[in-house]
C-alpha cells in the first residue's frame, strides 16, 4: 500500500539525482550558418561575408539576417532551461538611430551559400552565389520563400534595444528556450531565426559580427539543460497499490496481502489483479521512450498461458485486507471498509455508501497495452508503446492514473497464477515498474 509523502521524497531524489545539468555555448563557422536578406538585392547573398545585418538602411531598405546554430552536440532528450543569443554590433550600417530588434523563429531550412557583401561595408547587397539564401528565395534561387524576405513566426521568440554605438547585444527569454527544444525534439525542423529591425525609421540597420568574422566576437549560442533521466525505478509499497478481485469472494479485500492471484483455478473461480505505482513526483516534461513492468511468478496452475494488462478506467482504494483458506489465503480475503473488492471500488456494508464498479471484477479498457506469454515461475516483464503510452497519459495529467488490471486465461481451467506484491516479504520480489526518459532513437539534425 502506498504512504504517498515517503514516495514523493524517494522519487523527487531519484529524479535529482538522473537530471545531471549542463550548458553548452555553440559558435564558429563550423557550427553557424548566417546570411543577410537584402529587400534591394533581391538575388543577392553574402553568406560568406564577415557580417550580416539587420534594421532599415538610410534609404529606409531593409536589411534582415537569418542564422542557424548546429544544435547537435545538446544531449538528445535532454530538456533546455535557459538560451542566451549574443551578437556583435561592429559597424552602425548608416544608422544613427536607437531601434528595437527582434529575434523569429524561421520555417524550413535554408541554404546559408557563399557570397558576399556589396558596398563600402557590405551593406549595399549581396553577389551571386547558386545555392545561396536571398531575399527572394531559401535556396538556388528556385526553391522560393512563401513570402519576399523570409517565412518566419510573427510572434518575436525574443528582443533587444539596439542603442547607437557599437558593442555586444544579447537576446534571451522563454521563446528562445522554447524554440531550441523544439529544434531538439525534432531532428528536421531548424530552421534558425531571422533576426529584423523594426523597420519604420530609415537609419537603424545595424551590422553584427558573422560566423565567418572574428571569432572572440562571431555570434554565441548559449544553452543551459538538464540531461534526460536514466532509467528510474519504482517498487515497494512505498509507490505501490495492488490487491487481488475474486469473483468467488465479491466482498472480500486482499490489498495488504503478500501475492496477488489472476487467472482461473479448478474451483472454477477467475482472480484478477490490480496494481498502480504513484507517478506525482514524475514532472510532466519528459518524455518516456521506453517502459517495462516486471512481476515475479510464485506459484502456478498448469502450462504457458498468456498474461494480458489493461488500462484501468475507474478509481478503487487497495485496502488491508489478507487472504485468508485455500492455499496459502488464496480462497478468499477479509472484508474492509472502503476498500476493493470483485463487486464494487470502495466496498461498504452500507449500500448507500458503496461504490460499485460500472462492471463487476473492474473497469478496464479491453484492448490490453502489454501481452506476454507465461511458463514457469520467475520473473516476467511487460513491455512496449502500450504501456509507455499509459504512463506518458498519466504523468503528463491528460488521463487519471487509476492503474493496471491483470488478467489470466479466465477460459481454461488451472491456469491460475499467484505472483509476489508489493507487500511480498522478499522486496527483489515486488513488482518493478522502470521508466526510461528521452525521444527514442534521437540522433541530432539534418540541415539542407
Amino acid at each position: 500500500m502506498a504512504a504517498h509523502s515517503l514516495a514523493v521524497s524517494l522519487l523527487s531524489a531519484a529524479l535529482a539525482a538522473a537530471l545531471p545539468a549542463g550548458t553548452v555555448t555553440i559558435s564558429g563557422a563550423t557550427n553557424v550558418d548566417d546570411a543577410t536578406l537584402y529587400e534591394n538585392s533581391p538575388g543577392g547573398n553574402a553568406g560568406a561575408f564577415p557580417g550580416f545585418f539587420a534594421g532599415l538602411n538610410g534609404n529606409g531598405s531593409p536589411r534582415r539576417g537569418v542564422i542557424r546554430f548546429d544544435v547537435s552536440a545538446i544531449p538528445p532528450g535532454s530538456t533546455v532551461t535557459g538560451v542566451t543569443l549574443s551578437l556583435e554590433v561592429d559597424h552602425l550600417g548608416g544608422g544613427t538611430l536607437a531601434d528595437t530588434h527582434t529575434v523569429h523563429r524561421l520555417f524550413g531550412p535554408w541554404t546559408e551559400g557563399a557570397g558576399s557583401g556589396t558596398g563600402g561595408n557590405g551593406g549595399g547587397g549581396g553577389t551571386s552565389s547558386p545555392g545561396g539564401v536571398t531575399w527572394s528565395a531559401r535556396a538556388d534561387g528556385l526553391r522560393l520563400w512563401d513570402s519576399p524576405g523570409g517565412d518566419f513566426v510573427e510572434a518575436p521568440s525574443a528582443s533587444a534595444h539596439v542603442g547607437t554605438g557599437l558593442g555586444s547585444v544579447a537576446f534571451t527569454g522563454p521563446g528562445l528556450v522554447e524554440d531550441v527544444q523544439l529544434w531538439l525534439d525534432h531532428a528536421l525542423g531548424n530552421g534558425g531565426w531571422l533576426i529584423r529591425g523594426t523597420e519604420i525609421e530609415p537609419g537603424t540597420a545595424r551590422r553584427y559580427v558573422s560566423s565567418e568574422g572574428n571569432a572572440a566576437t562571431a555570434p554565441r549560442l548559449t544553452v543551459a539543460y538538464d540531461e534526460p533521466a536514466g532509467p528510474i525505478t519504482l517498487t515497494g509499497p512505498e509507490v505501490t497499490d495492488d490487491a487481488t478481485l475474486n469473483n468467488l469472494d465479491p466482498t472480500g479485500n486482499t490489498g495488504g496481502d503478500r501475492l496477488l492471484r489472476t487467472g482461473r483455478t479448478f474451483e472454477p473461480s477467475n482472480r484478477r489483479a490490480l496494481i498502480r505505482f504513484d507517478l506525482s513526483s514524475i514532472p510532466a516534461s519528459p518524455s518516456i521512450s521506453a517502459a517495462e513492468l516486471t512481476l515475479v511468478v510464485y506459484r502456478l496452475i498448469g502450462d504457458e498461458t498468456e498474461l494480458t494488462l489493461h488500462r484501468v478506467t475507474s478509481d478503487w482504494v487497495e485496502g488491508d485486507g489478507l487472504g485468508i483458506g485455500g492455499s496459502e489465503g488464496g480462497q478468499m480475503g477479509t472484508v474492509v471498509e472502503g476498500a476493493v473488492t470483485w463487486n464494487s471500488r470502495q466496498h461498504s456494508g452500507s449500500p448507500e455508501a458503496d461504490v460499485p464498479w460500472t462492471l463487476e471484477g473492474g473497469d478496464f479498457e479491453p484492448l490490453p497495452s502489454a501481452i506476454v506469454s507465461q511458463n514457469g515461475t520467475g520473473p516476467v516483464t511487460f513491455s512496449g508503446p502500450g504501456l509507455a503510452a499509459d504512463l506518458q497519459a498519466w504523468i503528463d495529467g491528460t488521463g487519471p492514473n487509476y492503474g493496471w488490471m491483470l488478467l489470466g486465461d479466465e477460459n481454461t481451467d488451472g491456469s491460475a497464477r499467484a505472483i509476489w506484491s508489493s507487500d511480498a516479504p522478499n522486496e527483489a520480489d515486488r513488482p518493478v515498474l522502470t521508466l526510461t526518459f528521452g525521444p527514442a532513437g534521437a540522433s541530432g539534425f539534418v540541415y539542407d
